[in-house]
């Protein structure tokens, strides 16, 4: 991300980890078979899927605990 900024270079990402993908993304593209099937700025993808795809996925991101709904992606080194 430091390189991103510094050289103002755009950056794709392959994940199946939507965690992951809201930490450093501006917008999600979701992808099922090799068709988009969803794609928008992150806000919207996590907040508001409209694909039962997308949600499945969001479904699937780890979380620390059954005492904390916040996905393990979420958690920074700052936060430990």
């Amino acid at each position: 991300m430091e390189l991103q900024e510094r050289t103002g270079i755009g950056i794709l990402m392959i994940t199946h980890d939507l965690g992951v993908a809201r930490l450093v993304s501006d917008r999600i593209h979701v992808m099922r078979g090799g068709r988009f099937v969803e794609s928008g700025p992150v806000e919207q993808i996590v907040d508001h899927p409209r694909e039962r795809y997308t949600r499945d996925l969001l479904a699937a991101v780890p979380t620390l605990g059954p005492w904390d709904e916040t996905p393990a992606a979420a958690v920074t080194e700052e936060a430990l």
